[in-house]
């Protein structure tokens, strides 16, 4: 069963600001991982090395994310 829904940004937001916490944190680290994706893929590809594998340069993205998080005020 396939259903479509008519909803903009705003309307997203006002019923993700109704969720209890945990769910708040469980749609955001959809989101963060979401958009990690989608910045990793448009890293050109004259950029890339072999010196490093995806598995070490999402290591180094994720702590590095991790700090900023941390680190935020």
């Amino acid at each position: 069963m396939e259903i479509t829904l008519n909803i903009d940004a705003d309307q997203i937001i006002s019923a993700a600001s109704l969720l209890p916490p945990d769910e708040k944190l469980k749609l955001y680290e959809k989101i963060k991982s979401e958009i990690r994706g989608k910045q990793l893929e448009t890293i050109p590809d004259d950029s890339k090395t072999d010196d490093i594998t995806e598995d070490e340069m999402n290591e180094i993205v994720e702590h590095v994310c991790a700090e900023a998080f941390k680190n935020r005020s």
